[in-house]
C-alpha cells in the first residue's frame, strides 16, 4: 500500500451522546431513509458523527439493513458532503454511491474509534445514467459493459413504472404522473471513479 493510502485513526463524537444540538432550521435526519439517485433503498440514518476539532457533523451513520445494493448488511459511516437532503419526504438522497464503495466505507460500532480511509481514491467521481424502453436493450448494454471489463459490482439496473404511485416515509400515498405511463422503463446506471473513466463510459453508452 503506498504512502497516503493507510487508513487514520480517529476518534468522532455521536451527536446523541455529546452536548452538541442541530442548528435551528435545520432537519434532525436521525431516523430518515437513504436512498441512491436512482430511488434505491441503501439504508437508515442512525447517528450523526461530529469531528470535535471543528465542531461540525462531518459523517452519518448509515444502517444498511434490507438494501437493495447487495452490500453487506452493517453501520457504516458517510460523508455528509456527499448526501442532499429531501425535507418534503424526509429522505436523505446519496450523490456518489455504488456497491464497491458502500463495502468500503469505514463501519461504524458505538464508541470505538473510526478508520477513516485518507484517500479517496476509492470514492465514485461521478454516477452515469441511462434510461431504456426495453430490458433487452438494458440487458445487452450491461453485457456491452461487462466485456468492457466493467465491474460488475459498479452496474445496476432498475425497473421503473411512470405510473408508480409515491409513497412518503409516513405511509401517505400519493399518485404522481411521472411519464406517459405506456410502459416500463430501466434506468441503468454505472459508477465511475475518475474523469477519464466517467468519459469512457458515457462513449461506451452512446454506442449501445
Amino acid at each position: 500500500m503506498e504512502q497516503g493510502q493507510h487508513p487514520e485513526l480517529v476518534q468522532l463524537l455521536e451527536i446523541s451522546k455529546s452536548e452538541y444540538e442541530i442548528r435551528d432550521g435545520q432537519p434532525d435526519i436521525i431516523g430518515w431513509k437513504a436512498f441512491s439517485p436512482d430511488e434505491s433503498f441503501v439504508g437508515v440514518v442512525t447517528e450523526l458523527l461530529i469531528s470535535t476539532t471543528e465542531s461540525i457533523v462531518r459523517y452519518l451513520v448509515l444502517d444498511l439493513s434490507d438494501n437493495e445494493w447487495a452490500a453487506v448488511s452493517r453501520s457504516i459511516c458517510y460523508p455528509v458532503d456527499s448526501i442532499l437532503l429531501d425535507e418534503q419526504t424526509s429522505r436523505v438522497i446519496l450523490e456518489s454511491i455504488s456497491a464497491v464503495y458502500l463495502d468500503e466505507l469505514p463501519g461504524y460500532e458505538p464508541g470505538k474509534p473510526v478508520r477513516i480511509p485518507l484517500s479517496s481514491e476509492n470514492t465514485p467521481y461521478q454516477l452515469i445514467t441511462r434510461t431504456y424502453n426495453e430490458e433487452a436493450i438494458a440487458e445487452a448494454a450491461v453485457k456491452f459493459l461487462l466485456e468492457k471489463n466493467v465491474s460488475p459490482s459498479s452496474i445496476r439496473v432498475t425497473p421503473f413504472n411512470p405510473l408508480n404511485s409515491i409513497t412518503d416515509l409516513m405511509g401517505n400515498t400519493n399518485t404522481e404522473f411521472l411519464g406517459d405511463g405506456s410502459r416500463d422503463e430501466y434506468i441503468l446506471s454505472v459508477a465511475a471513479r475518475n474523469e477519464a473513466e466517467a468519459s469512457q463510459l458515457n462513449e461506451w453508452l452512446d454506442r449501445c
